[in-house]
């Protein structure tokens, strides 16, 4: 067998495995170029739509301002490092903050123990 031939041919698989690498580094490239304009269209599509929902908010100023004296003349536990409201004091700030008056109360249990 003739060496160029043999020579030929490692170089023709040695340019093949080459074509093949650069061929698949590309494919790769452009997969991840797809993805980042992916993430970019989506990141940008999210920060519109929060932009949006924040544009929609309504800034709403309650005063509760002579409830709370009215406690906090009444009752001195605001004078304490404890500050604990008394339960009158949560539901007027609940009430202006437009929460029930019932929520985080838990429901009564139904075992009879």
């Amino acid at each position: 067998m003739n060496p160029y031939a043999i020579l030929a041919g490692v170089a023709v698989w040695a340019g093949t495995l080459f074509a093949a690498y650069k061929i698949g580094q590309d494919v790769e490239y452009a997969a991840q170029a797809r993805e980042d304009a992916a993430v970019t269209i989506a990141s940008n599509a999210a920060a519109s739509a929060a932009a949006h929902a924040i544009s929609k908010l309504e800034v709403q100023r309650v005063t509760v301002t002579s409830k709370a004296h009215e406690i906090i003349r009444e009752v001195p536990v605001y004078r304490d490092a404890d500050c604990a409201h008394p339960a009158s004091m949560l539901d007027a700030i609940n009430s202006a903050r437009g929460v029930p008056a019932d929520r985080g109360k838990l429901p009564a249990s139904g075992a009879d123990d």
